[in-house]
């Protein structure tokens, strides 16, 4: 079948694979293949056009019966123009390991549920919540966003890192539920930790500074702003 309108902002990626950054990562979603049927490709366009300046690249494919194992393992998220059970049936087959599987979404064609069906930690709750912007109520499920709280790996996509060892945050994302994680401790090197297996190791993808501001009732936004401006000036930064 047809591929309509290829890529918005591609990058040259030979390597394939889901997780777009190092080590076990695939919290963020930055290549989203848009699967729809001919009648919705209208609906796919818009949708590509509203997302289109927070992916690297978004392409749209005219479903058939094998689109999905066709381009597994070349995009970070799959969003199904579709009902639920036509990418569960179509997918269940191919799933393997969280950490490497793309994120999968379907929304419906009047964009009122984007639904994360798997890799919610993964990318699909971000491009679930992105498709909000649109009229749709991202339907999350995954136990820290249902109960309001900040998941392990929502936590590394806040800090710009991304999970080492992934299978450790069974244990604390249950720990974020019960209101028993402390704050992420920032360790500098050159250090050796070891750690155990209920312990979540991130690392940062790039080396950067992390902002915080005392701040008292009455101050705008563009105070703020202006102050973030003027001390990142002075180190060299740019906001």
């Amino acid at each position: 079948m047809s591929t309509d309108d290829t890529d918005t902002n591609t990058t040259d990626n030979e390597d394939g694979g889901s997780c777009s950054t190092p080590d076990s990562d695939g919290e963020v979603a930055e290549e989203l293949a848009i699967v729809s049927f001919e009648r919705k490709l209208p609906v796919a366009r818009d949708v590509r056009d509203e997302l289109a300046d927070d992916y690297e690249r978004i392409d749209i494919i005219e479903y058939h019966g094998d689109v999905f194992a066709d381009n597994w393992g070349d995009y970070d998220c799959f969003l199904g123009l579709m009902a639920s059970g036509i990418a569960m049936r179509k997918t269940a087959g191919l799933l393997d390991d969280k950490w490497d599987d793309p994120a999968i979404v379907v929304v419906d064609e009047e964009l009122t549920w984007a639904i994360p069906i798997t890799g919610g930690h993964h990318g699909a709750n971000q491009v679930a919540h992105d498709l909000s912007r649109m009229g749709a109520v991202p339907a999350m499920t995954t136990a820290s966003e249902a109960a309001g709280k900040q998941g392990i790996e929502s936590k590394a996509k806040a800090l710009d890192a991304h999970v080492v060892n992934g299978d450790s945050t069974v244990a604390t994302n249950l720990a974020v539920l019960n209101d028993e994680l402390d704050a992420v401790e920032r360790l500098d090197g050159p250090r050796a930790v070891l750690v155990g297996d209920d312990v979540t190791v991130m690392k940062r993808n790039d080396d950067g500074v992390v902002l915080g501001t005392g701040t008292v009732d009455g101050v705008d936004e563009e105070q703020v702003l202006d102050a973030w401006e003027r001390a990142l000036a002075d180190l060299d930064y740019g906001l």
